[in-house]
């Protein structure tokens, strides 16, 4: 009961503080709010401009596989290394490649035209190392985001001027497409190579068995009559038709790989482009509302009941 009258008498004492430094808390509250004001005007503004990217699937290779069944050719999707791999776009955001691609890339922005993105983001900066510094200022700019359930990606570019966040965010849109193309395509260059120069190989030499033979038809019209002749012709003509399988098979194989890194590069879907933000992205004016809410309950109201307390 005497705990309870405590807590009764000290709320009450609390109101009675309060309602006597009435006067006093108004004053520090528009002192809050002018400060508030004061920080609203003149803190630097930042703008964000964002885009989405969405992954169509899990398997990326349907086309292929639909084109082989097409065909009649067994794809060996359980045997064979394929390019169903976890998309890399978090990698690549982080990675040493993408920041080099972006340093001396050209953006406007309201002051300027054709500026360097490492000139803007990093003004006046001299240092040995300016790419791996660039790099780690590029992660406080560039934010991404992934939803867990859909796999969406929500990268947001933030600077201090609206202009620059949306050709930014336009530029690393563009070279984040471009160095994943490149390193996807670069999982089957070399078979794309040995393809294309083996089709190249075949080519001539069925040119050049087909010449032959014709040569050989030429100068012995009656070869039937000779077994040895016989022979010769029907070796040229197993040499021709082994050349013309492997060619079309060949043929067959550089297709599916080229629909096979179709499906894998085409995986990813833009939802949404980047845009200019006219409004600020921070702080806004509910960020001061909530720190005006914040200093007065837990700054001002919180000194006059202490002050008081100490002078008793």
């Amino acid at each position: 009961m005497n705990k309870e009258n405590s807590i009764v008498i000290d709320l009450n004492k609390i109101l009675k503080i309060l309602f006597t430094k009435k006067v006093a808390i108004l004053k520090s509250s528009f002192l809050n709010i002018l400060i508030l004001v004061l920080i609203y005007f003149f803190y630097p503004s930042s703008y964000q401009s964002s885009f989405v990217l969405m992954p169509t699937s899990g398997k990326n290779v349907s086309s292929y596989e639909q084109a082989a069944v097409f065909l009649g050719i067994d794809n060996n999707a359980n045997s064979e290394e394929t390019l169903n791999t976890p998309d890399i776009i978090e990698e690549l955001l982080k990675s040493r490649k993408f920041s080099d691609s972006l340093m001396y890339e050209k953006i406007n922005t309201s002051t300027s035209t054709n500026i360097d993105v490492v000139d803007f983001l990093m003004p006046n900066y001299k240092n040995y190392n300016l790419e791996e510094s660039f790099r780690l200022r590029l992660k406080n700019s560039v934010k991404i985001s992934k939803d867990i359930e859909t796999g969406i990606y929500n990268i947001n570019v933030i600077t201090n001027d609206a202009l620059a966040s949306f050709n930014l965010c336009n530029i690393v849109l563009n070279n984040l497409l471009d160095l994943r193309k490149e390193i996807l395509l670069s999982l089957t260059i070399e078979k794309k190579e040995f393809l294309n120069e083996q089709i190249k190989f075949l080519y001539q030499e069925r040119e050049l068995i087909e010449l032959k033979l014709k040569t050989f038809l030429d100068s012995n019209s009656r070869y039937t009559s000779s077994p040895i002749l016989t022979i010769e012709y029907s070796n040229m003509v197993a040499e021709n038709e082994m050349a013309s399988k492997i060619y079309w098979a060949h043929r067959q194989d550089l297709q599916l790989l080229l629909l096979q890194e179709i499906g894998q590069i085409s995986d990813l879907l833009l939802i949404d482009e980047p845009n200019i933000m006219e409004a600020p992205y921070y702080p806004t004016k509910s960020t001061f509302i909530t720190l005006f809410f914040v200093t007065f309950f837990l700054l001002n109201i919180p000194f006059f009941i202490l002050s008081n307390y100490f002078k008793e």
